[in-house]
């Protein structure tokens, strides 16, 4: 539901759209940016304004369960405000693809970045609308710059800046106020660094803008099955992560923060916290297991809790008084489906998937896991470097 709001209110465009030379861009990149550079154009949000011009209209009448030309007058008038703010929230924001790296603009700022930088292994978080994470090689971190009218002002990790800051030596964030989707740019962007970022920049950069040595990991004991995945650096052997026979299928799972449940409890089923989809190899056999024990899970705890919330109402009635009753009983036919649904899809999944997602760190940017079989949850943590 949320997602779908998102979307509506902030309609992004497919990278097609933004780049007209898409093609070409992707395919011979260090000839189109030679030719001239590509703007990313900041996200207009005419909806959001109109929204806010038409819900400031009848706000006032709503309140006053009457209609009042002077409230009224004025609380259009402040709508019209705030829409003329929201049209130009974002006019300072653009991104420009240039021959020698990327260029982020911001007002008076600017920060420039070497395609080295984004010449790094892994792959693009991008868990909402509007915020992008990816990889980064450590060793461009000291040559990226934060401009003020030309002059540069900070370099390499103390970069701070409103489109830009360093999460780790090897982690960009990147709040993306663009008409792209975050994902298709993302993907633009650990292109055209591969492509055009395989010398790092040469030179003098100060003490503080290198990143700090990286420390060593304790290596995780994965005798359990159990593994902490980084997200931008997450990939999975193409075999059966069950039986380990090779395979092209993946079963699409979900990873969600721990105590997300309680709050998709509340609101219906109708917003979900940050999560992340996975994409684990299986072989057909178990897609199709998966498949059906879901299936089964949902609509039989959704049932076993439409039925089970009112009968213990019912067991609880010679406690309540009318009002009480009613209360509950309402309150039971609306969340029993919902928890039901869950729990049904919950006990399927730790019953019958060969993989299970634990929990997701929004924070720390890492998912962790356990498979049933051990000796692929091994090769995981050997693919992670």
């Amino acid at each position: 539901m949320e997602e779908w709001v998102g979307r509506f209110l902030m309609p992004r465009k497919p990278l097609a759209q933004v780049v007209p030379n898409l093609a070409d861009l992707m395919a011979r990149p260090a000839d189109a940016l030679a030719r001239g550079s590509v703007r990313i154009a900041p996200l207009r949000l005419y909806r959001f304004a109109g929204i806010a011009v038409f819900l400031s209209a009848i706000a006032p009448s709503a309140y006053l369960q009457r209609f009042d030309l002077t409230i009224s007058g004025i609380g259009l008038a402040v709508g019209v405000a705030l829409a003329v703010l929201l049209c130009f929230a974002n006019r300072n924001s653009e991104m420009w693809l240039r021959a020698d790296g990327l260029e982020l603009r911001y007002r008076r700022r600017i920060v420039w970045c070497p395609w080295a930088l984004f010449n790094a292994p892994g792959n693009v978080v991008a868990q909402t609308t509007d915020h992008l994470t990816l990889p980064a090689s450590p060793a461009a971190v000291p040559y990226v710059e934060l401009r003020r009218d030309e002059e540069v002002i900070a370099q390499g990790m103390p970069v701070k800046f409103p489109l830009f800051h360093f999460e780790a030596a090897d982690r960009v964030v990147m709040p993306c106020p663009y008409e792209a989707q975050p994902s298709e740019l993302g993907g633009l962007l650990l292109h055209l660094g591969r492509a055009l970022g395989a010398r790092a920049p040469q030179g003098w950069a100060p003490p503080e803008a290198h990143p700090p040595e990286p420390t060593s990991l304790p290596t995780e004991d994965t005798s359990a099955g159990w593994v902490t995945l980084p997200l931008t650096r997450l990939a999975f052997p193409a075999e059966c992560c069950k039986w380990g026979a090779p395979t092209g299928e993946v079963l699409e799972l979900m990873a969600k923060p721990r105590g997300s449940w309680i709050v998709v409890v509340l609101s219906f089923g109708h917003f979900l916290p940050g999560y992340v989809n996975l994409r684990v190899p299986v072989c057909a056999e178990c897609s199709r297991a998966w498949n059906r024990a879901e299936r089964r899970g949902r609509w039989g705890g959704a049932l076993a809790g439409l039925v089970g919330m009112p009968l213990a109402v019912l067991a609880l009635s010679p406690v309540l008084d009318a009002t009480g009753f009613w209360i509950a009983l309402t309150l039971g036919l609306l969340f029993g489906p919902v928890a039901g649904w869950m729990a049904g899809e919950a006990i399927a999944q730790r019953r019958w998937t060969p993989v299970r997602p634990a929990w997701y760190s929004w924070r720390g940017k890492t998912v962790r896991l356990r498979f049933l079989r051990a000796e692929y949850a091994e090769k995981v943590a050997r693919l992670q470097g």
